[in-house]
């Protein structure tokens, strides 16, 4: 049968792999993912009259297989249906509570994080902090401008009854209140900084060594060494 040339052009339009298609060229019934029941029917379509964008309604970009482009293409091979994303489900409040571990104090997050520590959730295509979420979702509206600060000190709680609202400032002053900033921890002398520069050796004599043998944590004695060599250039 000569292929029908008013067919040939016409894109049968995404289907699901399981369900029987219509060869453009031959009209010969079909099952497979293809577009042509064979690849003799694919060759037989005159290079002027295959694809050249994609078949998928309202995406014009260029074409790269079986009437795709690449990125419907992909979606083609992966899940049998062109326009099936992997993941079609969107994240409800009901979802976001089934992170969460209710205690008689902190309601604590199991979910995922972010790599400060604080949890992380992502609700309507945005990414969200956990507590900040909880905050809006129990008052409706969380100022732009303000942060939602824990008075339980605790980053994974999201119990609306720990969680408050504060300028940076506000934020500052309560860790000052509480004695949560960061103290300067390191025991080391002049002369403790100026043997660790000597001793350092990279691969042979680490940080952590040094670290270990004069005392303090390595940001802190680190810090102080840094100081020192910027002190002694000038």
């Amino acid at each position: 049968m000569k292929p029908n040339i008013l067919t040939i052009g016409i894109d049968p339009g995404p289907t699901e792999s399981s369900g029987p298609k219509v060869c453009p060229v031959c009209q010969k019934i079909f099952k497979t993912k293809s577009i042509h029941c064979s690849r003799k029917c694919a060759n037989s379509v005159p290079r002027n009259l295959k694809h050249t964008v994609c078949t998928v309604e309202g995406c014009e970009k260029p074409h790269v297989g079986k009437g795709f482009c690449g990125k419907h293409f992909s979606r083609l091979k992966r899940h049998g249906n062109p326009e099936k994303t992997k993941r079609n489900h969107v994240n409800t409040i009901d979802d976001f509570w089934k992170h969460v571990d209710k205690t008689q104090g902190c309601w604590v997050w199991v979910g995922g994080r972010f790599a400060d520590g604080y949890g992380y959730f992502s609700h309507k295509g945005k990414p969200w902090r956990a507590h900040r979420l909880s905050f809006k979702i129990k008052h409706d509206h969380v100022p732009s401008d303000l942060l939602v600060c824990h008075t339980c000190d605790n980053p994974l709680c999201v119990n609306p009854k720990h969680l408050f609202l504060g300028t940076p400032k506000d934020n500052t002053a309560d860790m000052i209140k509480k004695g949560r900033q960061r103290k300067k921890l390191s025991p080391l002398s002049q002369e403790d900084i100026r043997l660790i520069l000597a001793e350092y050796i990279p691969k042979v004599v680490t940080q952590k060594n040094l670290a270990a043998k004069y005392g303090g944590g390595y940001r802190d004695w680190e810090t102080d060494r840094k100081s020192t060599r910027l002190n002694s250039s000038h």
